[in-house]
């Protein structure tokens, strides 16, 4: 077992990202960064919406988010065990013994003749019809109403995780700007890639990127490959879910 948060505060620490910064790409708020690198869960909305900050926060610092969502589930979230259903229990009066059934048994005689001697004296009476009025006045039969289940009531949508950007300095180094594209832009990251680095976005809203040296870059969203989008000399770029365009 290894240490959640202490995975999470080294990667950003060894990024030089400040809660600020990685608030401003992934939108989830500082207390729960924080919280999430102090294993303090319970400060979190539980289940999915706390799976989906530890995933997120993963990805964005660059670490297998898999491994850590799998280490939360088995550490908070364990398996309910099926619960053994009890044997049905039978009340005692329904169980006859054999000297029970043998003093029922002449009573049991008596009321099979009794029945019998009441069914021929209906049948005798069978042939009998009913005059109109009495057959009007009898109640008509109705359907049984069928009964609808009220709907359950559909389960909230799961929350949908932003697309990751993904940047890679394949072939020599890159300096980076990165611009939030919302209602009130921020500055994401500025800094330099190191050939081999990589660093990864949270794309719920545009990024404006200036590319120092973008023939260096291999770039991603969602695993597709949008290198091909990127300018041939230092230039600005937007990103968004759809790909690369010129800004």
């Amino acid at each position: 077992m290894f240490e959640i948060g202490e995975a999470l505060r080294t990667a950003r620490e060894r990024r030089h990202l400040t809660y600020a910064e990685v608030e401003a790409v992934t939108l989830i708020p500082t207390r729960y960064l924080q919280a999430l690198e102090r294993e303090e869960f319970d400060r979190i909305p539980p289940g999915l919406y706390c799976r989906s900050f530890l995933r997120e926060y993963a990805d964005f610092v660059g670490l297998q988010a898999d491994v850590l969502v799998d280490e939360y589930q088995l550490r908070l979230e364990p398996d309910p065990e099926p619960e053994a259903e009890p044997a049905p229990a039978f009340p005692r009066s329904r169980v006859l013994s054999g000297d029970r059934l043998r003093r029922l048994a002449p009573a049991a005689v008596v009321l099979a003749l009794a029945a019998a001697a009441l069914a021929v004296g209906l049948t005798g009476t069978g042939s009998r019809k009913l005059p109109p009025a009495a057959r009007s006045s009898a109640p008509a039969r109705h359907p049984v109403a069928a009964v609808h289940a009220r709907p359950a009531h559909a389960a909230a949508p799961p929350v949908a995780a932003p697309a990751v950007l993904q940047l890679t300095a394949a072939t020599g180094p890159c300096w980076l700007r990165v611009d939030v594209e919302s209602a009130t832009p921020h500055r994401a990251f500025e800094g330099t890639l190191e050939q081999g680095q990589t660093i990864r976005f949270g794309l719920r809203a545009p990024l404006r990127i200036r590319l120092g040296a973008p023939w260096n870059l291999r770039v991603s969203v969602e695993g597709r490959a949008v290198t091909s989008g990127l300018p041939t000399s230092t230039g600005n770029v937007i990103v968004s879910r759809s790909g690369v365009r010129p800004a």
